[in-house]
């Protein structure tokens, strides 16, 4: 399975990018296929969710490939044994239920009631923040 800086420096894309460079910008157009993202994603639960990943940061003007960065260095894309990941969808671990999520009792982590909606709620974090 690639990583993701392999993804990030794939040479079928024509450029690379170094997501810890100055000149990476995750508000730019996709570094990443959808097709990339889904190799990327097997065996995770967010794998249903690769159109829906790549379509929101299209949507929000981010880059998906921060988001499976973010992600990876999360909960190994929820395949981590003792993600909650999979079952409140806080696939960034945004704190305080920001943006559609609400709070778990006991802990600063939301959750959230879809997975679509714990995917969005990162992209708009980084869009409105």
């Amino acid at each position: 399975m690639p990583e993701i800086y392999d993804l990030l420096e794939d040479p079928t894309l024509g450029y690379k990018k170094d997501p810890v460079s100055p000149e990476y910008d995750i508000f730019s157009r996709p570094s990443v296929s959808k097709e990339q993202i889904r190799k990327e994603l097997e065996g995770s639960p967010l794998l249903d969710y690769t159109d829906y990943i790549f379509d929101k940061g299209v949507e929000y003007g981010v880059d998906p490939a921060f988001f499976l960065g973010v992600v990876k260095g999360e909960n190994d894309y929820g395949r981590h044994p003792q993600s909650l990941a999979k079952t409140n969808y806080n696939w960034a671990s945004i704190s305080d239920a920001y943006y559609g999520g609400e709070p778990v009792e006991g802990s600063r982590w939301g959750k959230y009631p879809t997975p679509e909606a714990g995917v969005e709620a990162f992209y708009k974090l980084l869009n409105t923040e």
